[in-house]
């Protein structure tokens, strides 16, 4: 009789035991979480040896509009930082984006008096360098916009690297008077502005932009 009392108080000890055991070790089942990034915050992407940083991606509002035969006839842009946080150059090869018919990678520079516009060909990115997308020099171009890109707005675009993939951002889209790279927006004294794309033509000069106006809206709402 009291052997078997004893081994009932052991068995009853080793199940206590079992209990208090689970209770500390997780279950494996708990949710899982995701954080997401919200448009102005910084969208790290990993490639070999560390990661692309992708920051600050925005876009000038802009106004669609259509030729006499009914193709858009308007432009944007898109700009942001690019940071190589890895020990190892990734290249940005294209782009692409949904509101536009045509989407590359141009580079603005000033050429004796005449702001010229370029595809860019593909665009190292330096191992802990930064490459940046900024008015008056590389953007992302988009030809031929097919809506309104209204202020307010967050536009989604991917990026083209040779090794980290594809990335997309959202940019957000902002007021016209964004500040361009010197600070302001084109003036009637702006020189005036060569766009050379085989996107839209074949030829190497598209068309000149005169002073004034048109040059302003060229800036204001396609960028260069």
């Amino acid at each position: 009789m009291v052997g078997s009392v004893r081994r009932l108080g052991a068995r009853v000890r080793v199940a206590a035991l079992a209990v208090a055991f689970g209770a500390l070790v997780p279950s494996g089942c708990a949710p899982h979480t995701e954080t997401r990034l919200g448009a102005s915050e910084p969208r790290p992407t990993h490639g070999p040896g560390g990661g692309l940083v992708l920051e600050d991606a925005w876009a000038r509002a802009a106004t669609a509009t259509w030729d006499a035969d009914g193709a858009p006839s308007a432009n944007g842009a898109v700009y942001l930082s690019i940071r190589n946080a890895g020990s190892q150059a990734d290249r940005l090869t294209g782009a692409a984006c949904g509101a536009a018919q045509t989407v590359e990678v141009h580079r603005s520079a000033m050429e004796d008096g005449v702001m010229r516009m370029r595809p860019a060909g593909e665009v190292e990115i330096p191992p802990h360098g930064r490459v940046a997308l900024e008015p008056g020099g590389l953007h992302v171009m988009l030809i031929g916009l097919r809506h309104d890109l209204r202020e307010g707005d967050v536009l989604p675009v991917t990026l083209r690297f040779a090794a980290a993939g594809d990335q997309t951002v959202r940019a957000d889209v902002r007021p016209r008077s964004a500040a361009s790279g010197t600070g302001t927006m084109a003036s009637g004294s702006d020189p005036p502005v060569v766009m050379s794309t085989p996107a839209v033509r074949s030829r190497d000069v598209l068309f000149v932009i005169p002073r004034g106006t048109a040059a302003q809206q060229l800036r204001g709402e396609g960028g260069v």
